[in-house]
């Protein structure tokens, strides 16, 4: 797993950009049965992927300051060709990397 960030910051703005990124990887598929060896199972594959985050904010004052992030900015859910990972057992939701997609977070400071 690699996460790489980029920010920028001046007197009352900052912008921030994030990139975590996933090489690929292999596990086995746990749906063979019970009593199955690892000679009998599948090997699935689940190809790289990146996700990006980003965020804008500004300070108002000493008291007040406020953030947006956009989580996940491009809305992947699915790796690997046709959005799924590879392999006999990849079937159904195994190559979701994020299953509720693009989010918003609005986060506010105040101080008293």
């Amino acid at each position: 797993e690699t996460r790489v960030s980029a920010r920028y910051e001046n007197d009352s703005i900052i912008a921030q950009w994030t990139w975590n990124q996933q090489s690929s990887t292999k596990f086995f598929d746990g749906n063979v049965g019970a009593f199955a060896t690892l000679e009998q199972r599948d090997v699935v594959k689940m190809e790289a992927f990146g996700l990006h985050d980003a965020s804008i904010g500004c300070t108002l004052n000493d008291d007040f300051g406020i953030q947006l992030t956009v989580r996940n900015m491009f809305d992947k859910r699915y790796a690997g060709i046709s959005g799924f990972a590879t392999g006999i057992g990849a079937v159904g939701n195994s190559g979701e990397i994020d299953i509720q997609g693009r989010r918003y977070q609005i986060t506010a400071r105040a101080r008293f």
